[in-house]
């Protein structure tokens, strides 16, 4: 991913759910970072498998 494809943003949560996230991370090797990518990633294919794949438009 190019530095210039990457956003950044702040997220808040709950303690407990980010102890249990924190903890699931840990339990796979990823970091919280990695973890809420992988959820995320998860997510979209769930979405697209039940709905179709999202088209998006190209910036220029």
């Amino acid at each position: 991913m190019k530095s210039t494809d990457e956003v950044k943003f702040t997220l808040r949560l709950p303690r407990e759910i980010c102890d249990k996230l924190d903890y699931i991370a840990s339990y796979w090797g990823r970091t919280r970072a990695g973890e809420i990518h992988w959820a995320l990633r998860q997510h979209i294919k769930a979405f697209e498998d039940e709905m179709g794949k999202i088209e998006l438009e190209e910036n220029t």
